[in-house]
């Protein structure tokens, strides 16, 4: 068997935000993080476009632009072929989501209540 599994450390680009569809409802956002260059030392911003399927108040209740976040879940490509030609679209659905402490700030992240769902 075969399995496309990520976890991704980053900040959220965006606000989550909602979306109502006849499969179902899904919580959709986009995580930058930074990719190093172990020669140069250098780092290439990367995008991540993240989708949460079912319930996810956490997501939108704890997590706003620019907060840190972790995400693990399974990798998802799309290929979209439309006239700016052929593209191949990498996603990762969540399946678990967590906090990183902020810049500068001790570990006092707001713990999750008992009846969100992650």
């Amino acid at each position: 068997m075969s399995l496309a599994v990520g976890t991704i450390n980053g900040r959220l680009v965006r606000d989550p935000e909602v979306k109502e569809l006849g499969t179902g409802t899904v919580t959709s956002f986009t995580v930058a993080c930074d990719q190093y260059n172990g020669k140069s030392k250098d780092k290439t911003p990367q995008y991540w476009d993240c989708e949460c399927w079912g319930p996810a108040q956490a997501i939108l209740k704890y997590f706003h632009k620019g907060d840190p976040i972790t995400v693990s879940g399974s990798l998802r490509q799309d290929k979209v072929d439309n006239e700016k030609g052929k593209r191949t679209f990498y996603k990762l659905r969540v399946e678990e989501v967590g906090t990183l402490p902020a810049r500068g700030s001790g570990p006092s992240a707001p713990e999750p209540e008992a009846d969100d769902p992650f």
